[in-house]
């Protein structure tokens, strides 16, 4: 038997995951602007930056992945439809 959740605790979870998703897309636009300044400067260092950049950004659009995957889950999990536990309907 599948469990069911309720609506609000599934509306909480997915405005927590919008939230999170905004977060991760700023955290992408400053990881750019940071790897085209450290580009401009063509260093040796600057080098190894692009390269921790490059590792930093990946991650950050993994998280965003994971965080997209886990608001689809959401959407689809059983919540109860009345008072009855024996009916259930998707979020």
């Amino acid at each position: 038997m599948s469990k069911s959740y309720p609506r609000e605790q599934i509306a909480s979870e997915l405005s927590e995951l919008r939230q999170i998703r905004s977060r991760i897309a700023d955290l992408q636009q400053i990881g750019w602007s940071l790897m085209s300044q450290t580009k401009a400067t063509d260093t040796p260092a600057s080098d190894d930056l692009v390269k921790d950049l490059t590792t930093a950004i990946g991650l950050i659009d993994r998280m965003d992945k994971v965080a997209c995957a886990r608001a689809q889950q959401l959407y689809g999990m059983p919540t109860p439809k009345t008072n009855d536990n024996s009916k259930v309907e998707a979020a």
